[in-house]
């Protein structure tokens, strides 16, 4: 089994870095907050998107609107090791 990834797009965006504590949830390991991205509203993200910038690659865990008029997207990441 080997997973590939195709690109679907690309966005310009503001990446800052974010530290937020980890946690285990019924037994396993929840993701850890490494980053948060903020990018212009784009319908049809889910937890199986990643962001990549300059080679490293930011799973995406969670999504929430970053303005009340739904102009932007904060995505709450992780950056992916290995």
């Amino acid at each position: 089994y080997t997973r590939t990834w195709a690109p679907i797009g690309s966005a310009f965006g503001r990446l800052l870095p974010r530290r937020r504590k980890e946690t285990v949830d019924d037994g396993r390991q929840v993701g850890v907050v490494t980053h948060q991205i903020t990018i212009r509203w784009r319908e049809g993200l889910s937890g199986s998107v990643r962001f990549v910038s300059n080679g490293v690659t930011y799973r995406l865990l969670a999504l929430e609107a970053a303005d009340p008029l739904e102009r932007f997207l904060d995505c709450w990441c992780e950056e992916e090791q290995g």
